[in-house]
């Protein structure tokens, strides 16, 4: 059986073919970039067969597939379609359970190449640096460049060292915002082969090492490296604020895939052992309003076991340090290097 196929602004949406057998309701999961899509979607899956529910809540990835709200209400035979993400490993959610809810993805893949003179700029911004040795990642909406980027860099004369896979859940050179385990260490510095700060941002904190981004959208290459320098210095000073922190706040995710029990667990027994006090919290939805409306003089910092990006990205203002797992075990152990991104 054929899958199905709907191309609307400068993307692939490929649809696996179980869907068209769909016999409960079917929730259409869309990332914030791609709701505006919505609607012609929907018109697409009804010439199959296919009438989905849109569902509004953000989607962040496939960490946060909202499964038990979705069983709760729509019941167990609810087929949730995931759009614009591969499925969610599920080492780095060992506490995620989707049972009772089938869950199926869907390709959404960017349709533009980057131009070769985009590629050759990338190449340039890293032979001026001294650059040699160097890898390429990506993300899922624009692995289907990989292989160009690849070629379009050696052509300019870099050495370009293949990055890993992680099957059966990540492509080649693939990287989530809280994945990086693909990358070889052993290059000098990274093109980032996508758009916006995010994963290029990601990129430097995982690595510490040269970053230039190729943007299919922009179609511009642009040298990241600073900007990730800024990012690791506010990270850093975070760290250096909580070291001498008495009283915590730990806070658990309640998403389908952001429950880590295994994070929390080392994390109160780190706590315990340093000699802290700590209350756990729980959150689906966190932001700076949600963490004021429980923050007191109490508490003089907050972990996230949830999602590791959520204190680099949303609450890198807040007033009191709020850190990632990873920079929490640094702040017990008193030390700023190395630095420990993003578990």
């Amino acid at each position: 059986m054929r899958g199905i196929e709907c191309e609307l602004m400068d993307y692939t949406f490929t649809f696996p073919p179980e869907l068209k057998e769909a016999r409960g309701p079917v929730v259409l999961q869309l990332p914030p970039g791609l709701k505006r899509a919505a609607a012609e979607l929907v018109q697409c899956l009804r010439t199959y067969g296919v009438d989905p529910i849109v569902e509004v809540d953000p989607t962040y990835g496939s960490c946060d597939i909202h499964a038990p709200q979705l069983r709760e209400a729509l019941g167990s035979n609810v087929t949730i379609v995931h759009v614009g993400h591969t499925p969610y490993p599920p080492e780095l959610a060992r506490g995620a359970s989707t049972e009772g809810v089938k869950v199926v993805y869907a390709e959404a893949s960017f349709n533009i190449p980057p131009r070769s003179e985009v590629i050759r700029g990338a190449a340039g911004i890293l032979l001026s640096r001294g650059l040699k040795r160097v890898s390429v990642l990506t993300t899922v909406q624009h692995a289907k460049f990989y292989e160009a980027v690849v070629r379009g860099l050696e052509e300019a004369g870099l050495s370009v060292i293949r990055a890993g896979k992680a099957l059966p859940y990540l492509l080649e050179g693939q990287v989530l915002g809280c994945d990086y385990r693909v990358v070889p260490r052993l290059a000098e510095g990274y093109v980032m082969l996508g758009g916006g700060l995010f994963h290029a941002i990601g990129l430097y904190l995982a690595t510490q090492r040269p970053v230039v981004q190729v943007d299919p959208y922009r179609q511009e290459a642009r040298d990241m490296t600073r900007e990730g320098e800024r990012f690791l210095a506010m990270r850093l000073k975070k760290v250096s604020d909580a070291i001498n922190a008495r009283r915590w706040g730990v806070i658990m995710g309640l998403k389908t895939g952001q429950y880590r029990p295994w994070v929390l667990n080392a994390l109160q027994a780190s706590l315990r052992h340093h000699n802290r006090e700590f209350i756990l919290l729980a959150s689906d939805v966190l932001n700076q309003q949600y963490l004021r409306d429980v923050d007191s003089e109490w508490f003089e910092a907050f972990v996230v076991t949830s999602c590791p990006r959520l204190p680099v990205d949303d609450l890198y203002e807040y007033e009191k340090p709020v850190l990632t797992p990873g920079e929490a075990f640094m702040a017990l152990q008193g030390r700023l290097e190395p630095y420990m991104f993003p578990w």
